[in-house]
């Protein structure tokens, strides 16, 4: 979680209650412990245990929120939309109501594509972003085959969308399908 310089998130804690219909002997030591992987994020249940006096295991459950800063889109934004700075506004959110942190860094934006829809007011989280692919099914691309003293440039269409870096698909003119690496606006294979 990247936050803006000077900025903190603000954790806020409900404790609910025991279910009232339970009837519990009475306890001289109870712990509380946390059930297997929980996290104290979200909702969550705390275990309590009556150690000393009875033997009985309750569970209270509990928010904790996080409050800060996000971005939060202004109108709906569909999925495969390239985000611009306008496409948000920051507002404070509860940073603990999702499974992936909300973004509150604009420079986390570039070079990044929507992997989703986004409804207005809804804050911009990590999981709806992707690395914005720099080729897609059925551009043409050149292709260049590199080897040991030679070098060769053809032309093919891309048969998946692939950003720098990732190994795509590619078919030539003469039917051929062949695999190479992303390099900026080509296709790079080497032999």
């Amino acid at each position: 979680m990247k936050l803006p310089d000077g900025h903190n998130l603000r954790i806020e804690v409900e404790i609910g209650t025991i279910n009232r219909g339970l009837k519990l002997a009475p306890c001289d030591k109870a712990e509380p412990f946390l059930p297997g992987s929980t996290r104290l994020w979200g909702r969550a249940n705390v275990g309590l245990r009556c150690v000393a006096g009875a033997r009985w295991t309750t569970f209270i459950p509990v928010r904790v929120a996080a409050w800060g800063p996000a971005l939060v889109a202004r109108s709906m934004l569909p999925a495969g939309r390239v985000p611009q700075l306008d496409d948000f506004v920051v507002q404070e959110v509860d940073w603990a109501a999702n499974r992936s942190a909300p973004i509150a860094n604009r420079n986390l934006l570039d070079g990044r594509e929507l992997i989703r829809p986004i409804a207005a007011g809804q804050p911009l989280l990590t999981e709806y972003l992707r690395i914005a692919p720099t080729v897609r099914a059925g551009d043409p691309v050149p292709v260049i085959l590199e080897g040991e003293g030679f070098s060769i440039g053809i032309e093919a269409v891309a048969l998946s969308a692939a950003a720098d870096g990732q190994q795509v698909r590619v078919r030539t003119g003469t039917g051929k399908v062949l695999n190479g690496t992303v390099d900026g606006r080509s296709v790079k294979i080497l032999r």
